[in-house]
Order: C-alpha cells, then structure tokens, then sequence
C-alpha cells in the first residue's frame, strides 16, 4: 500500500514544525511521524552536533553508507529547521544515518516513488517541489511553476508528480522529470491537503473546506475535475490508497485510521492509533 502523505500537529511546536515521515522501504510510501521518540531524535539531529564517525559531509548534509541506497530509511522533515533527516528503519529511536539541507527552506510533506526517489513540498521563497536520488543530499530536479504553497504530494507508477497547492486551491500535475504543470484541477472554495494516486493513476484529493467540511475527491486521469466521493471523515491527517482499490485515511483528530471500500462512504474498518 503507497502510505502517506501527511500534515501533523506537531507543526505547532516552534523547535519542530511539520515533521513527516517517511518509511521507503517500498516505493510510494510516506508517513508522517506521530511518536515523541521520533520528533525527539529529529531534534537531536539538527541541533548542530559534530557528525559521529564514519560519516561524511556531502554539499549540504551529511550522509553515511548505510544511507546511500535509499533503502530501507526513514525520512523526517523539520519544517522550521529546514532539515530531512535519516534514520534506519530497524530498531527503537536509531541515531540519524543522514541529513538534507541543500535546496530546503520550509520543507511540508514528503513522499518516495517506486524508485526510492525523495520528493518534498517546500513552503520557503519560492515555493517548490524538490526532489533527491536515492543516497544524494542535493537536488536533482527543483520545480517552481505553477507551485504555490504547497502541501500533499504524490507519484503515479509512471512518474507523474502531483502536487496541492493550498494558495491558489489547486493541484498541479507535471510529467516525469519536467518543470511546467502539464494540468491543474482546480477546486474552487475547497483547499487540498494530501494526495494519493492508485494503480490506473485517478487522483484522490483530500481538502478541507466546502459544504462537507472536509472530504476526498477522485480525479480520473487527464481530467482537471472529478467527483466527491461523501466520505465521512473527521480532520484528516493521512492519505492512501491500496491495491484493492480501499480508500485508508488517518483521522487525527480522533487518532484513527478508517478504511473505506471503493464505493462506500462510511469505513469499514476503523483502528486506533497510539499517541
């Protein structure tokens, strides 16, 4: 499952911000970090300490060899810091394995495509879309066009970048390795928040805002409108979409996750969340 794209409450922290998280592990998976652990250890490793041995500096960052296939990381982002950090995704509260600060002002959501290529929404001057190989602590690719404080974003299985752009209520599409939006779905009084994208590329927009409040709208692919789907949900945090086509949102406000099946409104599966 391709898992998720996220904005988090611990933005409110002044030291933190939005700290998201990301397990790539397996491609288009993004998390957002919801265990003090972890926003601890983020803050650990932006608070300037000397790099431990057997690790080097590289550009704007530092990075170690375990760090460098992009595999198996985790990847947390500080807002206010303008730092990704890298964790090994084995054990409790690991030391960071990696930093990113090169081409970061306010870095928002994160996400990893099937490549293990690191994408994050960035809310500095300008607004952009940045983008990293795997194992890489500078940008390959930065997009500005059509950008426009953004927060979820997303990958299609055919590198497709779609991005939520919060100041003008819109999503912006860009065709793998290009810099100019090649679509934009506008939606009006509703604002997007995260994105997700399934196995035939529909688009799935969850927004806050409009008559329902907050929902999620699908998009099927080359249109710049689609349908809301009157789902019932609370402050969502998280969101996803599975192989079998099941709708996963992370609700924060109740710290739940809610499964809806393709086709039905209320959730068929609901679990709770620590924290």
């Amino acid at each position: 499952m391709h898992f998720l794209n996220a904005r988090i409450a611990t933005r409110s922290l002044a030291a933190t911000g939005v700290a998201a998280l990301l397990a790539a592990c397996s491609g288009g998976t993004s998390l957002s970090p919801t265990t003090n652990a972890l926003v601890r250890a983020n803050l650990l490793a932006a608070s300037g300490r000397s790099l431990p041995p057997g690790r080097h500096a590289v550009g704007g960052g530092w990075i170690s060899a375990a760090a460098k296939s992009g595999s198996h990381v985790i990847y947390s982002g500080s807002y206010d810091d303008s730092t990704i950090t890298i964790y090994p995704s084995k054990g409790i509260n690991p030391p960071p394995i990696g930093t990113i600060t090169t081409g970061l002002t306010d870095p928002e959501r994160l996400f990893v495509d099937k490549n293990l290529e690191l994408y994050t929404t960035d809310e500095g001057s300008p607004t952009s879309i940045v983008v990293y190989k795997p194992g890489k602590t500078s940008p390959s690719l930065t997009i500005t066009n059509g950008v426009n404080y953004p927060t979820g974003i997303a990958v299609g299985a055919d590198g497709t970048v779609y991005c939520a752009n919060t100041g003008n209520t819109t999503v912006t599409e860009y065709p793998k390795g290009k810099t100019a939006p090649s679509l934009t779905v506008s939606l009006g009084n509703e604002t997007p928040e995260n994105l997700a994208v399934d196995g035939s590329n529909n688009l799935y927009i969850q927004y806050v805002g409009g008559s329902l409040g907050s929902g999620v709208i699908e998009v099927p692919p080359g249109k710049t409108s689609g349908t809301d789907l009157n789902l019932v949900i609370g402050s969502a945090s998280a969101l996803s979409v599975d192989k079998a086509g099941n709708i996963v949102i992370i609700d924060q406000g109740d710290s739940s996750l809610d499964v809806f099946p393709a086709g039905k409104t209320t959730p068929s599966k609901t679990l709770a969340l620590g924290g």
